[in-house]
Order: C-alpha cells, then structure tokens, then sequence
C-alpha cells in the first residue's frame, strides 16, 4: 500500500493537464473523441531546452551564422533503431493538420466554446528543409526543445511542437494532441492580441494562421534501457508570437494573402498559388520618397541607388522575395547612397537588414552609421541600434528644412573575423520612421 500511493499520486500529476481538458467537456459543446493514445506520451514545453552535441564538420555556411551549435550540426551519439519520415507519412501530417486547422477557420470548431472563424488561415506545405533540421532534432534522442537560434533556417523563423512516446510503433495520429488536449483551454479573447501562455501553446503553433510551412522527424531509440519514440515539427513563419495575431477573425478566406486562393480541398483555409506561397502588400508609396524592395516591379527611382566600396552585394531569394547580402574582411567597407530627401516632418533613411559576424562562434566587428550630406559635404552621422539577427528596420529620423542626401556606410573593424550584411529592402520615409515595411 505504501508503494501504491506515490504511483497513484504519480499518474494523477501527470495526466492532470488532459483530466483538466475533460472537465472542460462538461460545456454544452461536448467532448472531443479520445483519439488513439494507448500507450503513455508527453508533450515538451518550450522553456525546455537540449544540451550541446558535437558539430558536424559538414555543417553549412548560413546554418553556422544562426548558430554556434545548430541542431542540424550536431551529431547523434544515441542507440537509435528506427529514423525517418516516409511519403506516407508525409501525407498523414499534412492531413492531420489541414484537417483540424480547416475546422477552426471555417467556424467549426464549438466542442468546448465556440471559437471564431479565420479570415485568413494558411493550408500547410511540406517543406524538406524543416524536415532535415527537425529530423536532426529527432535524431538526437533528447525530449527538450532546441532554441530559436538553433533551428533556423534562411526563408523565416522556426516554431516547433514535440512529442514521445514509449512505443515503438510509428504512429503520426498522435499528434492530434496538440490540438486536441490543448483547444480547450483556448478562448476568444486570446486571439488579438495574442496571448501566451504555456498551456495551449502546442494548439496555436498548430493553428497559426500564417505559418504555411511544415518538416517533420521522428526517432526510435534505447534510453537508460526504456525504448522512447520522439516526433518533431518544425513551422514556418514561427507562430507563438506575444503581442501578435493568432489569426484574423472574419469570413473564411475573406483576406487570403496575395498569392494564395481559397483551397478547394480543406474548406476555409487559403492555399498558395506558387511554390514561394504568400505575399505581402507593397507599403502605400505616399508614406515614402523612395521605397526599394528588390521586386520586379521596383519604382525607376531605384536605379538610380549606388552602391560602392570593398566588395558588391549579391542576390539570394527565399519565399518573400530577394535579398542582397555581403561579406565583408576586417578594415572593409560598402556604401549605400540613398538619394536625396525632404519633407515637412523630416526623413528616415532605412535599411530593412541585419548583420553581424558570419559565424556566430566569431565576435562582432561591423558599425553600421547613417550620414547625411548637405551641398555635398557631411553634416549629421548617427548609428541605428541594432534589434537582433532577425531583419530589422535601422534607420534614423531627421527634422531639418533644407534637402539632405541620405547614405549608409557599413564597415567591419580592423582585425575582425568576416562580418555580414543582409538587406531586405531600403529606403526613405516621409517622416518618422516605421516599426517595418
């Protein structure tokens, strides 16, 4: 008896989040089916986070900027038995999540309270490049997420959702517990503006509305002489984010981002038209002199920007759009001449960037100044503050009554290891300057 009471006490902890999700049944919306949940599993919170692995040699250029110790780096030391995610399985994620994320959108969702439809609510893509980091992940044996840093990749930001089980058995159905035993505890007024907390956290990075992305790993292996299975999912944009939007509310597919129709297959959710998926808006050209955001459709004013120094930006695409980017030796630098501006409540030369050291393991050694010439010669210089490695806008606001002509310089310090550049866009506001673009 005395063994049996700690086992007791042991289970009822740790099945309390999903005895607490049945309470919730009690409402006049009713109880979802039970699922297929026969062995015991758990879901990773995500202040938990993995220990250091050894690095891959092989390990990419970009993916050594993120990070010192980028999951796909580092090399699996566990006893694993079985790995890999295969096209059936593929099919199986992709439909589990359509399935339920067409529910919310289109309104459906009233087993618990009934929760809003979405405007705007993204139908998932499989994207091999999440896949390949969350299958390192998996690979790794270790029920702990990875952070930010260490999962990112180049086209956007990275969420993830976790899973173990102690079978063997592959089963991808699991998974529907992330919407499932956490939709629950989700109301309304969490929607806008977004409201974290730990609790349903896996049920809104599964239902983002503007995540399209989705890689997933999976792992069979031997731990301290238990056999555990860990399921990873990786999405792109990352969802989770406080202060934002979990998703518009309104008619389904009522504000589908550009590029993207209503799909024909899962109701209320908006499906890309292309392979780089959705769009943004172009800004309204009257809140700027010049605006240059490397598309196709670039107003005739951009050409006339000059770039001069040590090296010459290159072009990298990823879903959004373009990017230039260069890598700069100690004691180099590279010009960026905006053109001239004014306005009746000043200007705000920008770049929508980011830089820093080109492998994270190096110090940072750039400056990034913003100088402003009048008849030719310097009058003002200024240095954005520089956000994180996520692009930003650096720019600096300046209310002065004559025309100023707008530079950059970017420079990396004598003596340091290679620093980078990354410019999404650039430009000159009328006005302050914006949060971005």
């Amino acid at each position: 008896m005395k063994l049996l009471l700690p086992v007791i006490s042991f289970l009822l902890l740790a099945w309390r989040p999903l005895v607490s999700c049945l309470l919730c049944s009690e409402s006049r919306f009713g109880a979802y089916d039970k699922g297929r949940h026969e062995n015991v599993w758990k879901m990773s919170r995500s202040d938990e986070r993995s220990s250091a692995q050894k690095r891959n040699s092989e390990c990419p250029a970009l993916y050594q900027r993120y990070s010192v110790e980028h999951t796909f780096c580092k090399v699996s030391t566990c006893d694993i038995i079985n790995e890999g995610v295969n096209e059936d399985d593929k099919k199986t994620i992709l439909k589990i999540h359509n399935s339920l994320r067409s529910r919310l959108a289109s309104g459906k969702e009233r087993r618990y309270r009934e929760l809003p439809s979405s405007a705007n609510m993204m139908q998932l893509e499989w994207d091999d490049e999440l896949a390949r980091v969350a299958q390192a992940h998996a690979s790794l044996c270790e029920f702990k997420h990875d952070n930010d840093s260490s999962r990112a990749v180049e086209n956007f930001s990275v969420g993830q959702n976790l899973l173990q089980s102690t079978s063997s058995e592959k089963n991808w159905n699991l998974i529907e517990s992330w919407y499932k035993e956490e939709v629950c505890f989700y109301l309304p007024k969490y929607i806008k503006p977004f409201n974290y907390q730990d609790i349903y956290g896996h049920f809104v990075q599964f239902t983002w509305a503007t995540t399209w992305k989705i890689g997933c790993g999976f792992a069979t292996y031997r731990q301290r002489g238990r056999v555990q299975s860990l399921y990873t999912c990786n999405y792109g944009p990352q969802g989770n984010l406080k202060n934002s939007v979990h998703y518009i509310e309104g008619k389904p597919c009522s504000q589908c981002p550009d590029n993207t129709e209503c799909s024909t297959e899962y109701e209320g959710l908006c499906k890309s038209k292309t392979p780089d998926g959705p769009q943004t808006k172009r800004p309204s050209s009257q809140d700027y002199i010049l605006l240059c955001d490397f598309r196709s459709d670039d107003p005739e004013e951009c050409k006339n920007v000059k770039v001069t120094g040590s090296r010459n930006f290159s072009t990298r695409h990823i879903y959004t759009g373009d990017y230039k980017t260069v890598v700069l030796q100690g004691g180099e630098s590279i010009t960026i001449d905006l053109g001239k501006g004014q306005n009746k409540d000043g200007i705000c030369p920008f770049l929508y960037a980011r830089f820093g050291p080109s492998k994270a393991k190096d110090a940072f050694g750039s400056k990034l100044d913003a100088i402003f010439k009048y008849k030719g010669s310097e009058a003002i210089r200024r240095s954005p503050a520089r956000i994180d490695s996520q692009f930003s806008i650096l720019g600096v606001h300046i209310e002065v009554p004559m025309e100023l002509e707008a530079l950059f310089t970017f420079k990396a310090n004598e003596g340091a290891a290679p620093q980078y550049l990354d410019v999404k866009a650039w430009g000159i506001t009328k006005g302050a300057c914006k949060a971005t673009i």
